[in-house]
């Protein structure tokens, strides 16, 4: 491995090791070579750096797929995992809150109406979240970006397989999922 430098005094390993090629796009350490200038020379130069070039020096690895588990024509994708596991985890932890009584019983008088949930409470609470993030999520997807597609075939909206999520769709379907419960 040898260091080359750019126009700009910023220095990049090059990987010659074959074995090693996919990660010589994704992982790119930037250095600044700061020597031999005055401090004031050091933060000029420091602000006049691009950010962008250095954030886009990583750019997302191509090697990595969408995809975590194919079993036939069924694919479960990462993103699918990752709400599995947010929701998975959400439960988790109110059930703990929900056991822990000093949260629901403060010792001093306070004059709001707490009501302790209970477990029934909870799941229900969470299928709404779970439907509100699908449902939201889906939606969200379908009116920020690509409604007229959308319109033109309106059983695509259906097909939750060919992908389309949209996290912002998904937060205010939670929103209203809790709103109506």
């Amino acid at each position: 491995m040898h260091w080359s430098s750019d126009w700009r005094g910023l220095q990049r390993p090059e990987i010659s090791f074959a074995y090693l090629a996919p990660l010589r796009n994704c992982i790119i350490t930037w250095r600044i070579d700061l020597s031999g200038i005055t401090r004031n020379e050091k933060i000029q130069t420091l602000k006049s750096q691009n950010m962008l070039d250095l954030i886009n020096a990583i750019p997302f690895p191509d090697w990595i797929s969408d995809t975590a588990v194919k079993i036939g024509p069924i694919s479960i994708k990462w993103y699918g995992i990752s709400y599995i596991v947010g929701l998975y985890l959400a439960y988790f932890y109110a059930r703990k809150t929900l056991n822990n009584r000093p949260i629901w019983h403060p010792r001093q008088n306070t004059t709001s109406s707490m009501k302790v949930p209970d477990h029934k409470t909870l799941e229900d609470f969470l299928f709404y979240c779970l439907v509100g993030i699908i449902v939201g999520g889906r939606l969200g997807y379908i009116i920020l970006y690509g409604l007229p597609e959308y319109l033109q075939e309106p059983v695509r909206i259906f097909k939750v397989w060919e992908g389309g999520m949209s996290f912002h769709g998904g937060f205010l379907g939670v929103v209203l999922a809790t709103v109506i419960l």
